[in-house]
């Protein structure tokens, strides 16, 4: 539990000074975070029970003093600003959760999303329904994605890695042209299944790591 969250924050890895907040709205996942975070020793680790697209909320619009069902005080505070990584790694439906960040305020420095998810052998083909997947829920075009594999899933399907720089709010133009593309390219949908793996990302950062294993709002 805290395959990203706590690797870039234990003490004896964490030399930058990383900062990371990691969201599991699985209960029992959530205690075994905060129970490896405590093994680990890590530093500037904020752990979160909560719905994924609350948790992006939570981040980034300002908050009022109150303590929520799930026990997280949330104190009056600034929104954070500087979120420079998202890392979504519930391969089976991430990509979904995207069309939050259609409410992520624009500014001068826009976070790097790192969505995990499942495609198909053939990586041209996987490419292209994995970006129009993300642009579908965006409601955006995606610049410059880079896509890799993970790794191997089974004999017809692969785990990626999607990656590219939140654009800013997009304009009706832009909306018109990626619901046309839709319209016009109806992709298959990719394999729903429940294997999470990663790699280790360390660069200097405030990161999200949000893993969303049981929420029944998804689409």
């Amino acid at each position: 539990i805290g395959p990203f969250a706590v690797p870039l924050t234990a003490s004896r890895f964490n030399t930058e000074n990383i900062v990371v907040h990691a969201n599991d709205l699985n209960p029992c996942s959530y205690k075994y975070l905060d129970i490896n975070k405590t093994k680990n020793k890590c530093q500037n680790l904020f752990t979160y029970n909560m719905d994924g697209r609350e948790f992006i909320r939570h981040l980034v619009q300002p908050k009022k003093e109150q303590q929520n069902n799930n026990g997280n005080n949330d104190k009056e505070t600034t929104p954070i600003s500087n979120i420079d990584h998202v890392i979504m790694n519930l391969p089976a439906t991430a990509p979904e959760f995207l069309d939050v960040f259609q409410e992520y305020p624009s500014s001068s420095k826009m976070p790097m999303i790192h969505v995990h998810c499942f495609g198909p052998k053939e990586y041209s083909t996987a490419e292209k329904e994995i970006i129009k997947r993300c642009e579908k829920a965006l409601g955006r075009k995606i610049l410059n994605p880079s896509v890799h594999v993970v790794r191997d899933i089974a004999p017809k399907k692969n785990m990626y890695c999607i990656s590219f720089k939140l654009p800013v709010s997009k304009s009706k133009t832009e909306t018109a042209a990626v619901n046309n593309d839709d319209k016009n390219n109806n992709a298959p949908s990719l394999s729903n299944n429940n294997n999470i793996d990663n790699e280790k990302e360390k660069q200097k950062c405030h990161s999200l790591d949000n893993t969303d294993e049981n929420n029944n709002d998804e689409p």
